[in-house]
């Protein structure tokens, strides 16, 4: 979903759906090595994110606390074989025992084959929702095909007190009051500023 979110990507490859056991053995394929499912997804759920159409939702983070209203971007990555007419777009939050928190649809609309397209966007308020593991659905349908996708979302009670709630004091550096705060029997939690990571080794990330 990371690539189709991009716009104008050209094409992505995935290596190999299965485990390679030749030449230092890779135990990393979605499948095993005789092209049999591990049980890590199953094949409906991998067509959901790739796919020639795939519904894509883009929203600021996972977790969410009760007073803030929940938005996301819905877009379809349409590189199926034509064009879909009079598209249908519905959407639901719901719990994990099926409870609907939210729902509702966007006005009908043509889908132009060839690229990522915005569908619109969803709103939710989420205050009586917590705590709670919520799922986004969103099902696009048209003669021409359906396409769905889903997400999970977490929900939390807004926290007045965070401090309270550790039962510790925050804090962002180490000095001698930090250390004081130790002796003396106080429960402390570390989280240091980035000016203060000179002695950590630094974070790296590239791709293949």
């Amino acid at each position: 979903e990371m690539f189709l979110r991009t716009a104008d990507m050209g094409v992505f490859q995935i290596l190999d759906l299965q485990d390679f056991p030749g030449q230092g053995t890779a135990l990393v394929g979605v499948l095993n090595a005789f092209m049999e499912s591990k049980g890590g997804v199953t094949a409906a759920r991998w067509r959901q994110s790739c796919s020639p159409v795939v519904v894509l939702a883009r929203y600021d983070r996972p977790a969410w606390t009760t007073h803030e209203c929940f938005r996301a971007d819905l877009q379809l990555a349409h590189y199926g074989r034509e064009d879909w007419r009079s598209v249908k777009v519905t959407w639901t939050l719901k719990t994990a025992d099926g409870a609907v928190v939210a729902q509702g649809s966007l006005p009908t609309q043509d889908i132009v084959q060839g690229g990522l397209r915005s569908l619109g966007f969803v709103e939710a308020g989420l205050a009586a929702a917590a705590p709670a593991r919520l799922d986004l659905a969103v099902r696009v349908e048209s003669k021409q095909g359906v396409a769905e996708n889903s997400w999970p979302l977490w929900v939390y009670p807004k926290a007045n007190d965070k401090e309270g709630l550790l039962d510790a004091t925050l804090v962002r550096a180490w000095t001698p009051e930090t250390e004081a705060l130790l002796a003396a029997g106080r429960k402390v939690l570390l989280i240091p500023e980035q000016a203060n990571w000179a002695d950590t080794v630094g974070g790296a990330y590239a791709t293949d």
